[in-house]
């Protein structure tokens, strides 16, 4: 290696070549309703992003990561009362999260969902996701919340750039009752095979979440209730999962609804 390889800065490298810089011492497919289907705007970069790197808050600081956000929303009937919360409290989350990390380079999905799955739009960089309004979220009908999660999956597979790690978001305010595709135990089976890749974290605000976390064998940490009473809450806290996840180095979590620590990156 010249010397002038040498000298490369160290946020050029990866996380394994920082690493080593520092130590010296088969899908059911169905019918859903695409609003909009072009292909995100990020070609897809090598990070190797690998858990267990260094806690020199120095060295994690220089790492770059890039995570795809898949939000699931409920569209049903039920949220047509909070229509106005959900809408300007996603808006806000976005916000956020351009704002949130500096080295997290973010990607995000939006599917909503009511008895039809429709995907919003497809694998966006953060400063080219639409935002939510009353053109694009009509609440009415039931809730096909397996549905929803396995189509969920099934475009994040076709989305996913080598490199990223995966946060899949799900929030509704009621339970299954509409699904005609997938079952409780086929979205049990694609939860588990998405975490063993070791670069897939699933959250749930929901309701019952003790519930939803022993039915798809989850961490309870990543399942919270959703609460009706401050409806925007929800929408703070996603937003505030989000933040937590995206400040960390590892490729997954089983406790986005903790603060991170202070030692976390900016």
């Amino acid at each position: 290696m010249s010397g002038k390889d040498d000298k490369r800065d160290s946020t050029d490298l990866s996380p394994s070549q920082i690493a080593k810089k520092t130590k010296t011492t088969d899908d059911e497919s169905f019918v859903f309703v695409e609003e909009e289907t072009e292909k995100g705007d990020h070609a897809g970069v090598k990070t190797g992003i690998e858990e267990n790197l260094t806690s020199s808050p120095e060295v994690v600081s220089q790492i770059k990561t890039k995570t795809l956000i898949i939000v699931i929303l409920d569209e049903s009937g039920s949220m047509q009362a909070q229509k106005g919360d959900v809408i300007g409290g996603y808006n806000s989350f976005l916000e956020e999260q351009k704002k949130a990390c500096e080295n997290d380079e973010a990607r995000l999905i939006l599917i909503k969902f009511n008895h039809i799955v429709t995907k919003v739009h497809d694998a966006r960089s953060l400063e080219n996701v639409p935002e939510l309004s009353t053109d694009n979220y009509k609440p009415g009908g039931n809730t096909a919340l397996y549905d929803a999660v396995g189509e969920g999956i099934r475009i994040g597979e076709a989305a996913l750039n080598e490199g990223e790690r995966v946060l899949v978001l799900i929030m509704t305010d009621g339970q299954e009752n509409a699904s005609k595709n997938f079952s409780s135990s086929q979205i049990k089976t694609k939860m588990a095979e998405k975490e063993a890749l070791g670069n897939w974290t699933f959250a749930y605000i929901g309701e019952n979440p003790d519930q939803w976390a022993r039915d798809m064998a989850l961490s309870s940490s990543n399942a919270v209730p959703y609460d009706l009473a401050q409806q925007r809450e929800n929408m703070t806290r996603m937003s505030r999962a989000v933040g937590t996840f995206r400040v960390q180095i590892q490729a997954q979590m089983q406790d986005v609804f903790t603060d991170p620590p202070s030692s976390a990156r900016k």
